[in-house]
């Protein structure tokens, strides 16, 4: 049972409470007025105020603390008392006004700490548009060297000036979210083979026969060729 409380300022409280600090060995004595009693048997257990017990015991329920007292020499040995001297009255301040340069210093303090209040918030909002500012200027730069090394390697613009042909919507945001030298290395991946195919001849594309020509008109390529055959002999071995 723990018990707490607060000594008189008069003679009688100082008195305990530096006896205890000299170091007295108090007992404490408590009269409990008990409403209603329970006996538990030997080897039985039961819980008390959320602690549990073993019998045998005599449970009391429904208590009233009607008094407790600081005693030399208590009925239960098991007992102690200290004086803590936090818990000793403190004399009340009383209360006084302040002066009205006091106040006027008083009002100055609480005005400049608002300026500062208001230098810090604007520094912060200030901070957070650098920020965005930095940000975006990082973006730029790397857009701007994404789109010079497609054009370096090969990929020229759409026609509404966004993107490039040959390279998605969805690989561009790609390039643009890599590190620079990643993005580098995966539009050299992307780049366009430098071995292009050779021009097929007109001469294989054209629908023109010989029979179309008309006469006396020059000829040039494989239909000049097979009329020079034609005009050696028609058989051949």
């Amino acid at each position: 049972m723990l018990v707490t409380g607060t000594f008189l300022s008069n003679e009688w409280g100082q008195f305990i409470a530096q006896a205890s600090d000299e170091g007295f060995p108090w007992e404490m004595s408590v009269h409990v007025a008990v409403g209603r009693s329970e006996e538990l048997a030997a080897g039985a257990t039961t819980t008390v105020n959320g602690k549990e017990v073993s019998g045998p015991l005599s449970i009391w329920r429904d208590c009233v603390v009607r008094e407790v007292s600081f005693t030399a020499v208590g009925v239960d040995p098991n007992t102690s008392a200290s004086a803590l001297s936090g818990l000793l009255p403190q004399p009340s301040e009383e209360h006084v006004p302040m002066t009205p340069e006091e106040q006027q210093e008083m009002d100055a303090l609480k005005a400049q700490v608002a300026t500062l209040e208001q230098e810090k918030a604007d520094l912060k909002t200030a901070n957070e548009k650098l920020e965005a500012e930095k940000a975006d200027a990082e973006k730029a730069a790397q857009e701007a060297e994404v789109d010079a090394e497609l054009s370096a390697a090969g990929f020229h613009r759409n026609e509404d000036g966004k993107g490039f042909k040959g390279v998605s919507a969805a690989t561009y945001g790609v390039l643009l979210s890599a590190k620079p030298e990643d993005a580098k290395a995966m539009i050299a991946d992307l780049a366009p083979s430098g071995h292009a195919k050779p021009a097929v001849p007109g001469g294989l594309l054209s629908d023109s026969t010989l029979k179309d020509k008309q006469p006396g008109a020059t000829l040039s390529g494989l239909a000049a060729d097979a009329a020079a055959r034609k005009n050696n002999g028609a058989n051949y071995v």
